[in-house]
């Protein structure tokens, strides 16, 4: 039997209304956030001077509270 890969992606916004998503991809998180977050993360007071999973994770976290 062929293993299979379960994809699990999910969506919250923060306090501005940005989609944040995060996805489980076979028991490795992968995690990333809408372009527009990208485009100007410092905008937004998570990702200014920190790399992508520590501004996701910190976005996230606000976003559970």
């Amino acid at each position: 039997m062929e293993n299979q890969k379960t994809s699990i992606q999910l969506e919250v916004e923060d306090a501005n209304g940005i989609a944040i998503y995060k996805s489980l991809l076979g028991g490795e998180a992968h995690h990333w956030i809408a372009e527009a977050y990208l485009e100007n993360p410092d905008r937004h007071g998570v990702g200014y001077g920190k790399t992508m999973p520590e501004a996701l994770e910190e976005a996230i976290a606000n976003v559970e509270e």
